[in-house]
């Protein structure tokens, strides 16, 4: 698979569990994901990276339970944000 079929995929991802209202597991999972295709694809000191950790925000602890999904810092914005950074990567 090459980069634009697994950012199509995140992009899918991303949107499918902001519209079932995500988890907080279902938010990490997927931010650790693209940060790894990310990495992978252009180096952790890349402004691609930059953009994109902007975009998703802080790192939350493992455990954390219950984020918000609406608001400033809640799930739903920071993906949206993150889809942006992933939607300039595909052609």
């Amino acid at each position: 698979m090459d980069l634009n079929q697994q950012v199509e995929q995140l992009l899918d991802r991303s949107r499918y569990i902001r519209s079932i209202g995500p988890t907080t597991d279902d938010f990490m999972r997927w931010r650790d994901a693209a940060e790894e295709l990310l990495s992978d694809a252009v180096g952790e000191d890349h402004p691609v990276m930059t953009r994109y950790r902007d975009a998703i925000g802080l790192r939350e602890r493992p455990d954390a339970e219950g984020l918000q999904i609406h608001g400033q810092f809640g799930m739903a914005p920071r993906l949206i944000a993150a889809e942006d950074v992933l939607r300039s990567l595909v052609s």
